[in-house]
């Protein structure tokens, strides 16, 4: 329960708050775990700087309390990061509650149509639009305006912070330059800011070296770009078959069964146009890389159908050579790999051909307040130190794998350098490597809306060897395209 310290001039009337509970309770049912957890790795980190926390106002004792479906160990993780950041003589904690993801909506909710809602709740940037539909997330715009100068939120980035921007006025920002950031803090900022993010994640390539080392090939170094024509041969070369059945894949993919986008994105397309007005599945480009997939799996032979249980459980026993998985699976691969005994390490995703456009799809994570809080200038002081540098450098000690969205952390002693355990490229490098080849999901600040999810669903056909994309998406397109018109975006021209 949160403390009450008496400002709630911000509170919301229980009716008004029972009506966007209701409105809420599909979308929180349907994605409010979307974002994977910050894998727990078994590394030991080592001794280091930890950055000086931000400021925090002074209150008297204050005990807040957070939400997280993440795991149990996220929410451990964060409530020492919490202790870390604020300040002992500000009078603030914060407790972070976990919650099953089975039960996670149903909790939020009663929280909120009780008038008495958790003071943070961390989500996935794809999951916040709800919160903004349903008008029960907080604006951050004042906040932010008063606190400008401690903020730094160049040093976030426009590809992070723009999925937690809203308003149709004018695009994110441009990036500003770290230098720039940390010597004045600005920030231009249109729209209306609805959280803060605190990681980032990206689908990457995980590789078995040894199965590599065994079939006289060499993987890609973390950095390098790698071309489809390479995944297809080293895919035949690393598939091994024994009595007419196949022990050991070449290739896996998982992620792309709710990340649309993946693979027409490693082949220079978008799904949607800029202001989703559009589907964009009967691009060419699409197709041919949905194809390509597709092939992979049904005529070479060579990939496991998609599946991310099967796919991360084969790769950490040794049965498939090439996984692309996001970033979030290194702490589980880091506790399972050690009991095959093989050698493993991270690359970029493949992309079409040299030379041709791409982009990587990005996610972030952090946190938001819902409108009703009990004590908004807690809750805020709480939110600013889940995306503080410090936050992340705590959130590492504690033995998470995460990625930090603040480019200065990622210039902290725990990522600087290769970690002690696999993978070897698991460093600052990369990371930022992944962040400038990075696009964020078009999709992520909408809410789609169950008929369009359930249209998407029909890419399933493509995995199973149901459809050909050629023939399945140009149908596809046109079927979303008749619903996108009926958003309240594309009805209003607002968002």
């Amino acid at each position: 329960m949160d403390a009450d310290s008496g400002k709630d001039s911000n509170r919301l009337p229980r009716r008004t708050f029972l009506t966007r509970a209701a409105l809420m309770g599909m979308a929180l049912a349907a994605g409010a775990c979307a974002f994977p957890a910050a894998a727990p790795s078994g590394a030991t980190v080592g001794a280091t700087t930890t950055p000086s926390p931000p400021s925090t106002p002074a209150f008297r004792q204050v005990e807040l309390t957070a939400a997280t479906c993440w795991g149990a160990k996220f929410a451990q993780a964060a409530e020492q990061a919490f202790a870390g950041c604020l300040r002992p003589e500000a009078g603030l904690s914060v407790r972070v509650q976990h919650i099953a993801a089975a039960s996670f909506p149903a909790t939020i909710l009663t929280r909120l149509a009780g008038g008495d809602p958790f003071a943070l709740i961390f989500l996935a940037a794809q999951d916040v639009a709800s919160w903004v539909a349903s008008g029960a997330a907080l604006a951050l715009n004042d906040l932010v305006a008063k606190d400008r100068a401690s903020l730094l939120l160049a040093d976030i980035g426009s590809k992070a912070l723009g999925q937690w921007l809203y308003g149709n006025d004018s695009p994110p920002p441009p990036e500003a330059c770290d230098t720039c950031a940390e010597a004045r803090g600005e920030w231009t900022m249109a729209g209306r800011l609805y959280g803060l993010p605190s990681l980032q994640a990206s689908l990457h390539s995980y590789f078995n070296l040894d199965l590599f080392h065994e079939a006289g090939l060499q993987a890609p170094a973390p950095t390098a770009l790698w071309q489809w024509k390479q995944l297809q041969q080293w895919g035949r070369a690393l598939t091994a078959r024994q009595n007419g059945r196949t022990a050991q894949y070449g290739f896996a993919a998982t992620g792309i069964q709710w990340c649309w986008e993946a693979w027409p994105n490693l082949n220079g397309a978008h799904i949607w146009d800029e202001a989703l007005t559009r589907c964009l599945l009967d691009d060419p480009r699409a197709i041919e890389a949905l194809a390509f997939y597709q092939s992979l799996i049904y005529v070479d032979s060579v990939a496991l159908p998609p599946g991310a249980a099967e796919a991360r459980a084969s790769f950490a026993a040794g049965r498939v050579a090439i996984l692309l998985d996001g970033s979030w699976q290194l702490g589980y691969l880091r506790d399972h790999s050690p009991l095959a005994g093989f050698d493993w390490d991270i690359g970029l995703p493949p992309v079409r051909a040299e030379g041709a456009a791409f982009f990587v799809p990005s996610f972030t994570a952090g946190a938001l307040i819902p409108a009703a809080v009990r004590d908004v200038e807690a809750s805020w002081a709480a939110l600013q130190c889940q995306a503080s540098q410090a936050f992340a450098v705590q959130l590492v000690a504690a033995g998470l794998a995460v990625i930090p969205v603040r480019q200065s952390a990622l210039r902290t002693a725990p990522f600087r350098s290769s970690p002690a355990v696999s993978p070897a490229g698991q460093t600052a490098s990369f990371y930022t490597r992944l962040a400038e080849l990075g696009a964020p999901r078009r999709s992520t600040r909408y809410d789609l809306g169950k008929e369009i999810i359930a249209d998407l669903d029909q890419l399933q056909m493509i995995y199973t060897n149901a459809a050909k994309p050629a023939d399945l998406l140009p149908a596809l397109a046109q079927k979303i395209n008749r619903a996108l018109t009926e958003r309240p975006w594309n009805r209003t021209g607002e968002h």
